[in-house]
């Protein structure tokens, strides 16, 4: 005589091994988020300090010829730009 049993849920072994399977896979997700922010926030930062290079250049440039004209404005915008530096240093000197 055969029993036949039903069925009716899953065994702790299966329980188990798929909470692991997520565990891993969620593991590995975290590490790659984290991993694409820390690049988003350094792409980010690359071109801030570009374009303060930029701005640098152009109000080098500019400024020579305002400074005859309006020597206030050009030493207003150099510091505003020594500030934008010193912000950026002190954040990247904070990782």
């Amino acid at each position: 005589m055969i029993i036949h049993m039903k069925r009716r849920g899953f065994t702790i072994i299966e329980l188990i091994i798929v909470v692991t399977i997520m565990g891993i896979l969620l593991t590995i997700g975290v590490v790659n988020l984290r991993g694409s922010q820390a690049n988003g926030r350094d792409a980010e930062r690359k071109v801030d300090v570009d374009t303060i290079a930029f701005i640098w250049k152009l109000i080098i440039h500019q400024g020579l010829m305002l400074l005859a004209h309006h020597p206030l404005i050009v030493l207003v915008a150099l510091l505003h730009i020594m500030a934008d530096i010193l912000f950026i240093h002190s954040q990247l000197a904070a990782l």
